[in-house]
């Protein structure tokens, strides 16, 4: 996909974000994520409700002002998808599958519409969010019972092997509302753009299998999986289409948030009028 559209929206959005309030009382959050993530691409156009796995991580929030904040995001979760999924008989005959876990670590921007100040009686709002982050992950297939990393075994017959970690453009929406002047919860789901289409292992042509199995049959075997699910015997496909490198691989994480919002009491704050918790 093009992120032509992206850069000029995230940059407007910290701009935004850097251009506080002069009467509200700035301070941080530190919180948790717990929730659930998922992926599209080339073995899933579609989000397969069978392949949400579990995600969790931490957040640092800064409040410039009722409507602006900037945060720092630290995921970790599980992604997976198989061809068997797929109600295309072509898709299902290649037989292709993946398990990868992946760790983020993103900075974001955030907008709350309606405002959000605990002091004014602000207390609940929606809000949107948009940042830049990095992903490291790494593919596996399991074959005979045993698991094995695929980017070393070049599947495609690359070369050079690919990158394990990709940029990340996170964006999504969610909700948020006061439990009282320390406590936050929140719902939020957001989708993150990658600049990798190996998330899965899969992005472009087969390799020459023949030529590969001599050197690796592992990574053939691993390459190449319709006899194990049609019979018969083996035809090199080579140069056929293994994936479409024209479209990026994404994730989705969603979940519940929970933060605590660090006043004086901890040290985080140095003006008595931004004191949260010494007023009534």
């Amino acid at each position: 996909m093009s992120y032509k559209h992206i850069f000029p929206t995230l940059a407007l959005a910290v701009l935004f974000a850097a251009n506080p309030g002069t009467t509200f009382g700035q301070y941080l959050e530190a919180g948790f994520l717990l929730g659930a993530s998922n992926y599209t691409g080339d073995l899933s156009q579609k989000i397969q409700l069978s392949e949400y796995h579990t995600s969790y991580g931490m957040t640092l929030r800064y409040n410039f002002s009722k409507r602006f904040s900037v945060r720092t995001n630290l995921l970790t979760g599980y992604l997976s998808a198989s061809d068997a999924n797929s109600r295309d008989a072509a898709v299902r005959e290649r037989n292709l599958s993946f398990r990868s876990d992946f760790t983020e670590f993103s900075a974001q921007a955030e907008f709350s519409p309606l405002g959000y100040d605990i002091l004014d009686g602000k207390v609940s709002t929606p809000y949107i969010f948009m940042g830049l982050g990095g992903v490291y992950f790494n593919p596996q297939a399991q074959l005979n019972g045993i698991w094995y990393d695929l980017q070393p075994l070049g599947t495609e017959g690359q070369s050079k092997k690919y990158s394990r970690v990709s940029a990340t453009v996170p964006m999504g929406i969610g909700f948020r509302f006061s439990l009282g002047k320390r406590v936050n919860l929140g719902f939020e789901v957001g989708t993150r753009f990658t600049f990798s289409d190996y998330l899965d292992d899969v992005s472009k042509e087969y390799p020459n299998v023949v030529d590969l199995y001599e050197t690796n049959p592992v990574a053939a075997r691993l390459s190449y999986r319709r006899p194990e699910l049609m019979g018969g015997g083996v035809t090199n496909p080579t140069d056929i289409k293994r994936g479409n490198p024209s479209n990026k691989d994404m994730y989705f994480v969603g979940g519940v948030t929970l933060s605590f919002n660090l006043t004086d009491k901890y040290g985080m704050e140095w003006e008595k009028k931004y004191r949260i918790l010494d007023k009534k």
